[in-house]
């Protein structure tokens, strides 16, 4: 659901309503998708017209929405886009192990409103880190998990013609 709300109150010259100093309004089926909506609450009488906006700070659990296979560019890098608010905390796993960050291996994140964007950077990986790579995303609201196969060497392919050459 998307939200398109504007609380208008009207009040007519010849109707009174003493003391009213507030007014509560609840928002029911309230989704991630309304994050960071603009609330407008317009009062309006023959006097004139008042007007107050709120942002909606919609809080959920992560959301591992992409997780790609490994792409070479000047490094390797395993792209991957979470969504969570407040903000999740990322951890790396490789062979059920936490992937402690080193010169060889690094995430980079950019942090958005409500979602983080990034890689896990390899510099020069061989066969050697070829395996499963999990990515786990928490906040207080929840904890989710995503795997990918990370491939980075390839066996030779053997098929084809060989020119075999002895000196």
């Amino acid at each position: 659901m998307t939200l398109r709300l504007c609380l208008c109150l009207l009040l007519q010259s010849n109707v009174y309503w003493p003391n009213i100093h507030s007014i509560n309004l609840t928002l029911f089926n309230i989704s991630r998708e309304d994050n960071n909506f603009q609330l407008t609450c317009i009062a309006e009488n023959v006097v004139g017209m008042s007007n107050s906006s709120i942002q909606l700070n919609v809080q959920f659990p992560p959301l591992i929405v992409r997780l790609a296979e490994p792409e070479k560019r000047h490094d390797t890098c395993i792209e991957f886009t979470v969504r969570g608010y407040p903000h999740p905390r990322l951890r790396w796993f490789y062979k059920k192990k936490e992937i402690v960050e080193n010169d060889y291996i690094r995430t980079e994140l950019d942090f958005y409103q409500d979602y983080l964007e990034g890689c896990l950077i390899f510099k020069n990986p061989t066969h050697l880190n070829n395996g499963n790579y999990t990515l786990e995303a928490s906040n207080r609201l929840g904890t989710v998990t995503k795997s990918v196969n990370g491939r980075f060497l390839f066996a030779p392919d053997i098929e084809g013609e060989w020119i075999i050459s002895c000196w």
